[in-house]
Order: C-alpha cells, then structure tokens, then sequence
C-alpha cells in the first residue's frame, strides 16, 4: 500500500479546534452511537482508542468498516466510516449512527453534540499570571515590565513567540512546537522544530491574510520557511563541535541525505497520505487492532502513546517495497531481497520484509526500528530498498524515502520533513533500547478476522 505522512494535517486539525475554543467540552465520540447493518449481523463490535471497527456477516458475505474520531487524536468533533473490506454481496450496508457506506465507501457524520462550560469573559491583559484577555497566554506583551528584547535561541521551545496583526490562540510542544496566530477569518499556523544549533520554522497552513507570526526573531507570514540564526552559549574562542557522518555496519548499502516524514498507526486519509489511511498496513488489515490503538503522534508517554502501552513495537519504519502483491508474492522478492536465501522455504504468508529491522541516523544519533509498512510513494523500489540507488525512486509528496514513526522521530528529534540515513541491519546486530522493549513478532495477517 502507498503511504507517506506529514503531520501538517494532524497539526493543522489540532490547532483550529484549540483555536476555536479554549475551554473544554464534553462531547459524543465514535463509541456513542448504535451500529446497524443490512443483509446481516453484527458479529465485531470494537473500539480501540479513538475508532471503532464494525463486522456485519451472513455466511460468507461481510463488510468490515471503520469509524475514527475527527480531527485525529483531539478534541472530537464528528467521526468519519470507510469501509475496510467486503466480501459476497449479501451485506449491502453498515451504519453508525445516521450515518452508512454501502456501495459508497465513506461516510461523515454530523457534527457531535456538546456541552460547553461556561467561556472565560476576556478583559486587558495585567501582571497577575492569569489568562486574562482569553488567548491561552498569561501575563504577555510586556504586561509585566520585562524589557528584554525578543532574542536568537537556539531552542524553538524556548524562544518568545509573539504575533503581529493577530493573537495566539494555539502554542502546543510536542516534538516540535505549533503556534496558531489568530485575527477573524485570517489566521496562520506554524511550526517550529529544533535542529543542531538553530531551528526552522514552517508555514504548514494559512487562511485568508496571514498575521505575521516570530520565534524570536526568526518570522514567517506570507512565505512558508524561514532559518533561525545560529546560536552558542560556548565562548567564541571555543572551536565549534561538529557531527561525525554516518558510518556503515554489517553488509548491506547504507542510504544518506534521505528525506524522511512521519507517519503513524490508526493515521486517517488525507491529501499528505495520498487518500490512502494507515489503519491497516501491507500485511496487516488489522494492524491498528494489533497494535493496540491509535498511535497519536502528539499526545505522548515517552515513546508510548499517552492513553495506552502499544501491544507491539513503537520503533517502526515504511520503506517504499513490499514482497507482496494483489497476486500474492511478487516474483522478484526471492532475486532482489538480499535475505532471501536464509531459510529453505517460506511460509505462504510470511513476509520476508514484515518485522526485519532498519539502523537510522541523525546527527550523531542512532536508533533501530522494524519495518511494518510500504512506502511512501511506490511499494516495488527494490532498486533503492536494496540496491545502489542512492534516493528513491518517487515523485510523491516530499520524495521522502522512508517513513518513521512517532517514536523515532521522537527519539531523534527528526522536524516534520527531515533527512536521515539508513540501512538494515540483521537481528544480531540490534543492541538493547528502548525499541527492544516491545517486538513485534506477528506475521503477515490478511482476512476478515483478527490473528492471535
């Protein structure tokens, strides 16, 4: 399956529903309404997280669909139904709610009932520490006296965020630090990630005529990028630290300057994914099941989702190649995957891909993660997956060459749209970490029906 992942839309959903309301809500979810289907019974009735998997059958006919809160991993406020799978004609139709995917495969549900405290009344901002104008900040724009000018810091998380032309109604760290500048129907949301001494900021979305948005002095308004100065603590005198490149271990090609996004379990369709949804993988239709839930990228435990321990491994990759096809095994995986030849025989639906582990590095630091997924971009570059070529072979998206997840990225401290290097390496060659906490061991799993 084709996948490539930015957090732009997952951000973006988060900072409007923040900068739509301040104050918390108690709202319906997907877990709030009764499920119905025609032609059948409803024999799996599941949440997990954030979405509900659906399973009406009669015989050998049945529909599998998905119902996933929206926008993903925030505040809800309505669910959206794709239908996974069907088989046999007999189950014409499964709903939630009033809402059904038939001969349609998704469907949007009405906006969810809510019952809002009551808003907090704005008057002038005063040095009080309280939030007193409504803008989710206490005591800014110089309220307290400070005369310090806005300065260069080599930290997006810690830099003064100010907004010119509007006010902040979002400022959310998590991994990288999202700010929403906020004027009427004019509005712009950035993003800020650190890097080795300086930060880059990014114009991820905009409406109508963006406010002007500075960390520190380092702006964005009506272009979508700007570089932090470099800054030191060190002395001058001092000679600056410089990261070694990456070396090579083991036998197999190590791939550099490779442009890598975020993706991540339970992650719904979008224009950044090509349309297509991470709730299933390559060679597992129920991967989100298996894996526990919705793997939410900003709402953390350490490398764990916050709201649950992930029943297999966090540290996973996609790489644009996968040995199966519609057909079955495609019939260039026994010539062009290098491990091939390790085992006699291959069971049917083993994958000689599914669970293999990856080395990836970034300025200086290393982690391993398995491989779970295809993509992004085209699932047969074996070329670049296992050959010489040095960058994929892609016109999708970022042109990115490998997917990460939310724990990796985490671990490296890898922006939205970052470069890594990679390569694999065999289970041997794994040293201890965090991502031999969990492993993943389950092969390949494709049918109606969960695998133990």
């Amino acid at each position: 399956m084709v996948k490539t992942t930015v957090t732009t839309m997952a951000l973006l959903a988060f900072a409007l529903v923040l900068a739509s309301s301040a104050w918390a809500a108690s709202c319906q979810s997907v877990a709030s309404f009764t499920p119905t289907c025609t032609g059948g019974t409803i024999t799996q009735d599941t949440v997990s997280g954030t979405c509900r998997t659906i399973v009406c059958a009669s015989g050998s006919s049945n529909m599998k669909v998905s119902a996933c809160d929206k926008p993903d991993g925030q505040s809800a406020q309505y669910f959206e139904l794709y239908k996974q799978s069907q088989s046999g004609s007999a189950v014409s139709q499964v709903c939630l709610g009033g809402s059904c995917v038939g001969s349609s495969g998704y469907a949007k549900s009405a906006q969810y009932s809510c019952s809002t405290p009551s808003a907090c009344v704005p008057s002038a901002e005063v040095c009080d520490g309280k939030d007193n104008n409504c803008n989710g900040q206490a005591d800014e724009n110089n309220v307290c006296g400070s005369t310090a000018p806005a300065t260069c810091s080599t930290s997006a998380m810690n830099a003064q965020v100010t907004c010119s032309g509007g006010a902040i109604t979002a400022d959310v760290k998590s991994g990288c630090r999202s700010v929403v500048c906020a004027s009427g129907s004019n509005s712009i949301l950035a993003l800020a990630c650190d890097k080795s001494g300086y930060f880059e900021v990014y114009k991820q979305a905009s409406t109508g005529t963006p406010p002007k948005v500075c960390f520190g002095t380092t702006c964005i308004q009506n272009d979508g990028y700007a570089k932090s100065a470099a800054c030191t603590t060190q002395p001058p005198s001092q000679p600056p630290t410089t990261t070694p490149p990456p070396t090579s271990v083991g036998s197999y090609p190590l791939k550099t300057n490779i442009v890598a996004t975020t993706f991540w379990v339970g992650q719904g369709p979008s224009a950044d994914t090509g349309w297509t949804n991470n709730y299933d993988s390559a060679w597992d239709t129920w991967w989100q099941e298996h894996y526990g839930g919705y793997d939410d990228p900003n709402n953390r435990n350490g490398y764990y989702p916050a709201g649950f321990t992930p029943k297999e491994n966090p540290f996973y990759v996609a790489i644009p190649y996968t040995d199966y096809g519609d057909a079955g095994r495609k019939s260039n995986a026994f010539s062009v995957v290098p491990w091939s030849n390790e085992k006699s025989s291959w069971g049917s639906q083993e994958s000689m891909i599914k669970n293999r582990w990856v080395r990836i590095t970034k300025g200086g630091k290393t982690v391993y993660a398995q491989v779970e997924n295809s993509g992004p971009g085209p699932t047969d570059d074996w070329q670049y997956v296992f050959g010489s070529n040095a960058q994929p072979t892609t016109d999708f998206g970022w042109k990115a060459g490998i997917d990460v997840s939310p724990a990796v990225r985490d671990y490296l401290t890898l922006g939205p749209v970052d470069n890594v290097a990679w390569q694999w390496v065999d289970a041997s060659q794994v040293p201890a970490g965090p991502w031999k906490n969990i492993v993943t061991t389950r092969q390949s799993c494709w049918g109606p029906t969960m695998c133990p």
